[in-house]
């Protein structure tokens, strides 16, 4: 799988959550329990199509241990990315 960014970019939750075909509540508690990527876009706050569709195939390689959830911020390094 390569790892190049692509399009298009969501920078809202709820356009990131209808992309993948769920309501914003429902993405709102997936964010809770996985690490959905959230890096591109200029200011890296821009949910990329290819990380939807990455995290939507395999979510369980997302999944946010109990100490990661207590925290606002996860590293790459932290998620074993």
């Amino acid at each position: 799988m390569s790892n190049a960014l692509r399009g298009p970019f969501f920078g809202k939750d709820e356009d990131a959550a209808s992309y993948c075909g769920m309501s914003r509540t429902a993405f709102a508690k997936l964010k809770k329990q996985f690490l959905i990527p959230r890096n591109a876009g200029p200011e890296k706050k821009q949910y990329a199509a290819s990380d939807l569709d990455a995290f939507m195939a395999q979510p369980e390689q997302h999944k946010l241990t109990r100490k990661q959830r207590n925290t606002t911020s996860v590293s790459l390094e932290e998620m074993g990315l």
